[in-house]
């Protein structure tokens, strides 16, 4: 049986030799089926290295974009808290002033007409009603920032230890210091009045406005007169030791409606005692 061959012929146009090959068919298609081998593995070699490089371009993308992810909730997680801590801030503010849980609906009618006392808010742009609570913590405190001014939230000292706290028998608060350390008012106000007596000594009344009223005694001399006009932090005295004491000290009392409160849970004055 002859055997099957193929002969590959090169005839240069240039020249008159030529030149001749000749396999056998086996071999040819030997070869065929290994360029194929080739062709394939070289393609799925490419195809495999794109593909992992589209896969790292993936992943690093999606590790950036997880990383502005988090640092996006992050910032909302911190948004979110300062927004509760100003809604406990607001309805603390709103139960200082003695306003409802469901307050009057706000009327929006005239700018000029301010905030009324039952609880109505008025602007020019007409009659768009909503509720105190609905409003936005920063627009609640905005709206009673002039109010807070008149509510006694500070301490009457910048240093102090309590020697003796509120009851049914001692309607104040003693707050010891060094004899004349400055003593400043806690709130906007009016002195109402100045005076002495055998129990207090030398004192203070300070009339806040918002029904709030702040009493200072013990002091060793007032710098302040009856119906002087005061900022909350303005001194008003020295520390002293007039009156029925038995050592140097300031009596500190609130009132509120006419009724006493403690100032310690008031004003969250520091109770160290001595």
């Amino acid at each position: 049986m002859a055997r099957k061959e193929v002969t590959f012929v090169v005839v240069p146009n240039y020249q008159n030799k030529s030149y001749s090959k000749t396999l056998s068919l086996t071999l040819l298609r030997f070869l065929f089926v290994l360029l194929c081998i080739l062709i394939i593995g070289v393609g799925g070699a490419i195809y495999s290295t794109v593909r992992f490089s589209y896969t790292i371009l993936k992943m690093n993308y999606l590790i950036r974009r997880n990383a502005q992810l988090e640092a996006e909730y992050a910032k909302l997680k911190a948004v979110k808290e300062r927004l509760a801590r100003l809604e406990a801030e607001s309805e603390k503010i709103k139960n200082m002033l003695g306003v409802p849980k469901s307050p009057p609906k706000i009327d929006f009618l005239s700018a000029s007409d301010g905030l009324a006392e039952t609880g109505t808010l008025t602007t020019a742009q007409g009659t768009n009603k909503n509720k105190l609570d609905s409003l936005s913590p920063e627009l609640a405190n905005q709206l009673t920032k002039e109010k807070i001014q008149y509510i006694p939230a500070q301490s009457p000292l910048t240093s102090y230890v309590i020697s003796k706290g509120f009851d049914s028998t001692h309607p104040g608060v003693d707050l010891v210091a060094p004899l004349g350390t400055p003593v400043q008012t806690t709130a906007d106000g009016i002195i109402k009045e100045t005076g002495e007596d055998s129990i207090y000594g030398k004192y203070v009344i300070i009339e806040h406005g918002m029904d709030y009223t702040s009493f200072y005694g013990h002091l060793r001399r007032t710098i302040k007169n009856k119906g002087d006009k005061v900022k909350r932090g303005d001194f008003i005295g020295y520390l002293g030791a007039s009156g029925k004491v038995t050592a140097p000290h300031l009596h500190f009392e609130i009132t509120y409606k006419g009724k006493k409160i403690d100032p310690v849970s008031f004003l969250h004055l520091k109770r160290a005692r001595l």
